[in-house]
């Protein structure tokens, strides 16, 4: 099942915060219309409700599709500055996720981390 989160959003237009709905975790394999939005680089864009702006949300999220043994944590690409700690947050949260459900601990496959969803669009097509 894929799961949303609340943001505290900012518009880099018009300046406008505003809270936003956000997908954290996606399954591609259970919702075909979601995956559709990564491939065509709009899952994770927001728009602003003062001005209408559209922009990248720049949060992380979880892809995943267990059958394509795929599972990808995709960090905001602003965020490369810091990728070292980045990477050491994602490899503890998966660890984390790992241990928190019999289901999902059975993935004998490692996941891919990737800054922006572009690198994650590119990998889907």
């Amino acid at each position: 099942m894929s799961i949303k989160g609340n943001i505290e959003a900012k518009c880099p237009s018009c300046g406008e915060r505003f809270e936003a709905d956000v997908w954290t975790v996606i399954r591609g394999d259970q919702d075909q219309r979601l995956k559709d939005a990564l491939m065509d680089g709009e899952g994770d864009l927001l728009m602003c409700p003062a001005c209408s702006g559209v922009f990248p949300g720049e949060q992380m999220f979880i892809y995943m599709d267990p059958g394509m043994e795929l599972m990808v944590f995709v960090m905001p690409e602003c965020r490369t500055e810091d990728k070292e700690k980045m990477l050491a947050k994602m490899r503890l949260d998966y660890e984390t996720f790992k241990g928190s459900s019999a289901k999902e601990a059975a993935m004998t496959f490692e996941p891919v981390y990737h800054f922006g969803s572009a690198a994650l669009s590119e990998l889907l097509r």
